[in-house]
């Protein structure tokens, strides 16, 4: 598609949110390859994103979906707290500031990111990333400690945190520069790397964030192994020139390179590819740095499809889950009604749950629980908070109002469930007709 008018159809406006949201919280200088990665050549979409992000950060007057805004976000400062003291600035992005920080409770220097300034979704976003990624060990990832919200009221009013480990070294590029070990070294290094990546992907999850594929992470894996070879970007010039080059073709390399690096040349041009299918997958970039490092690629480490989720054995339950839906049908008419399913660990509760939960027709459902390693207020209901607040700021108020006006009792059937374990579970039934997208918006 050309760099011209494109309809802001609901479907293009998500589009642009997802690029908006990955680009919005890097430094200005690194944004430019995310948004053309994510844009795909879509010219018109890249000038939406980008006027998006101008008027997020020197307008004064807030656009759609945006809270107005007289100047970028603030760099956040940090001067510890009772049990952190700041040892040192590590460096800084768009969403954050890395300190080197001594934990006194461990005796231990630890790394900590805090939150720049932000809005309610800033910090969800910032929740979910630790989230995501707490529990996930790998000897090539940086393993995170713990979560901190301190402060009350407003998101801008208080302070989020987490903690992680304090790795000690140069960039791999740099550490790379010159390419000691030759050719086999680089190799070895990106092999490191390309594991960590692979455990991501294993775990259904993105380095690059929600709404990109994996082959978007290779792309920046890519980007790195060129820089490392040759000791230049892939692609430079002002960001029409950038978007063009990056859709046309892989960046060439010198003869120089090609003769220096016979076997990663080739893969550093694959993963640059502007065709995402066209690039290799972890797979084979795993047999591509063991060739080039003189090593055997183990079968083990070949596989990159997403981990399947293990499978719940459920069986009878009949009349436990008749008390839950007796509990939904009051509610359907109006009534308050709260469950607390109780039972040793290991019984099935949450099993329970998600097998009556996954009866109702167009529900919403919200969930939240108590994580061991996060130092927030109300914590069993801090994900249904976030929940909620996403589902009330997508969802037109004026039109829901008419909509639920026409259910019985006045109002939308509510329905909660709560297990000991500190799982809780909300459950509440809107108009699908009205809180659809506008171009399937029937009711109002």
């Amino acid at each position: 598609m050309s760099a011209g008018y494109a309809a802001m159809t609901p479907e293009r406006w998500r589009r642009v949110k997802v690029v908006f949201a990955a680009a919005i919280e890097l430094e200005p200088a690194r944004r430019a390859p995310v948004i053309d990665e994510l844009c795909g050549g879509d010219g018109a979409l890249r000038s939406e994103v980008l006027s998006l992000i101008a008027a997020h950060e020197s307008a004064t007057e807030g656009g759609i979906g945006l809270r107005a805004a007289a100047s970028p976000r603030p760099e956040p400062v940090f001067a510890g707290n009772a049990r952190f003291a700041v040892e040192e600035r590590l460096g800084a992005g768009g969403f954050g500031v890395v300190y080197r920080a001594l934990d006194r409770d461990s005796g231990r220097s630890v790394a900590l990111k805090v939150l720049r300034p932000s809005d309610g979704a800033g910090l969800i976003r910032f929740k979910r990333e630790f989230r995501a990624l707490a529990d996930l060990a790998h000897d090539n990832l940086v393993r995170l400690h713990e979560l901190f919200v301190e402060g009350q009221g407003q998101a801008d009013d208080a302070r989020c945190f987490f903690t992680m480990e304090l790795v000690r070294g140069r960039p791999l590029v740099e550490a790379l520069r010159g390419a000691p070990g030759g050719e086999a070294g680089v190799a070895r290094a990106f092999r490191a790397l390309a594991d960590g990546v692979t455990a991501l992907h294993r775990e259904g999850l993105l380095h690059l964030g929600d709404g990109v594929s994996a082959a978007s992470d290779w792309y920046g894996v890519g980007t790195m192994l060129f820089e490392a070879l040759s000791d230049k970007l892939p692609f430079t010039g002002d960001v029409l020139a950038l978007m063009e080059a990056k859709a046309a073709a892989a960046p060439a390399l010198s003869a120089a390179v090609l003769a220096a690096f016979p076997v990663l040349a080739p893969l550093a041009a694959g993963l640059l590819a502007p065709d995402p299918t066209q690039r290799p997958d972890g797979a084979a970039i795993a047999r591509v740095l063991d060739q080039a490092a003189g090593q055997s690629s183990p079968a083990a480490r070949a596989p990159l499809a997403p981990r399947a989720a293990p499978r719940e054995l459920f069986v009878g339950r009949e009349s436990q889950l008749g008390a839950l839906r007796d509990a939904w049908a009051r509610a359907r008419a109006g009534a308050l009604s709260v469950v607390c399913v109780r039972g040793s660990s290991g019984m099935g509760k949450t099993a329970l749950v998600r097998r009556f939960l996954g009866e109702l027709d167009g529900a919403l459902v919200l969930s939240g629980r108590c994580h061991e390693r996060e130092a927030l207020a109300f914590k069993a209901l801090d994900g249904v908070v976030d929940g909620l607040g996403q589902f009330s700021a997508a969802a037109p108020s004026t039109a829901c109002a008419r909509c639920w006006a026409r259910w019985p009792g006045g109002g939308p059937a509510r329905s909660s469930s709560t297990t000991c374990s500190g799982a809780t579970t909300t459950a509440r039934r809107c108009c699908a007709t009205c809180c659809a997208p506008p171009a399937r918006r029937r009711c109002c």
